[in-house]
């Protein structure tokens, strides 16, 4: 069985993966097609063709590395561990060595002398290594926060973009794009830090937050509480931000028809933090962006 592993990347940042194991890959904007292409019409040129896209197939004969991949791509660092043993085996020590280096990294606080030489040699591993390969198997080395409130996981440093997974009550809100422009995201997440000290109670105090959120999504008034605008990695959802109590309430429900996981249409999700916990996440993701 020959395993195909595709991915499709846009300069913007957006970008998709996915397994097939058939021989026929579909490539398209309808939602029957293996790779589903959600891009805007002014990026599609006559011949409905990306305009700035780029489609990476990698052929995998052994369907026990396609099976390991998979397992990686989920954070299962015992698979990880299993599939560097794997490469080196089949004479692929660079690669095996990219992985080991991940593990590493997540056992070095950034201030650590290690954590400055692995990430170094993270980065030039991913600078020589096959793009198709080592897009499936990145992984955030910093996380700020707690995911069950609000967190983010950065990927390495280094130029203009950078990746960025942003989480709220559990689930993760990047899911459709993790690749930010750096300088412009930092901008948009500056500004917002600077929202969260307004005085904007709950709109409307006799509703729930859930049906606060709907409620703002067909008023004038939206625009006073809209959250975390901060570019494409973020217009899969709409959010709200407003004061309750000694802290701030922030609601997020996800609104594109093409969700990778649709069973979270159509709910509205509901975080509650202090005001001063919340620009303190704020600051350190300013921070640790700003410093590479």
């Amino acid at each position: 069985m020959i395993v195909v592993i595709a991915a499709v990347t846009r300069d913007a940042g957006w970008r998709q993966h996915v397994v097939i194991e058939r021989g026929v890959l579909r490539v398209g904007r309808s939602a029957d097609n293996d790779l589903v292409l959600d891009v805007p019409d002014q990026l599609v040129d006559d011949d409905v063709k990306l305009a700035d896209a780029t489609v990476v197939l990698e052929r995998y004969a052994d369907p026990v590395e396609a099976r390991l991949i998979q397992a990686c791509k989920r954070d299962d660092d015992a698979s990880r561990v299993v599939y560097a043993d794997w490469l080196e085996q089949h004479g692929l020590a660079d690669r095996a060595a990219y992985l080991r280096a991940q593990i590493e990294i997540l056992q070095r606080a950034p201030g650590d002398p290690d954590f400055a030489r692995l990430h170094d040699q993270l980065r030039g591993l991913g600078e020589v290594l096959p793009y198709g390969w080592h897009a499936h198997l990145e992984r955030p080395v910093i996380h700020i926060g707690d995911p069950q409130t609000l967190a983010f996981r950065l990927g390495l440093g280094g130029g203009s973009l950078r990746t960025v997974q942003i989480w709220a009550a559990g689930i993760e809100l990047t899911c459709d794009d993790d690749l930010v422009h750096v300088g412009q995201f930092v901008t948009s997440v500056k500004h917002e830090r600077g929202h969260v000290t307004l005085p904007y109670d709950k709109p409307f105090p006799e509703l729930s937050p859930e049906d606060t959120h709907r409620r703002l999504e067909v008023e004038d008034m939206r625009e006073r509480y809209w959250w975390m605008r901060w570019g494409p990695t973020t217009d899969n959802t709409s959010a709200y931000l407003y004061w309750q109590g000694d802290g701030v309430v922030l609601t997020f429900a996800f609104w594109r028809e093409t969700h990778p996981r649709p069973d979270e249409l159509g709910r509205v999700f509901v975080v509650r933090l202090p005001e001063l916990e919340l620009v303190e996440r704020l600051q350190q993701l300013v921070d640790a962006l700003t410093a590479g």
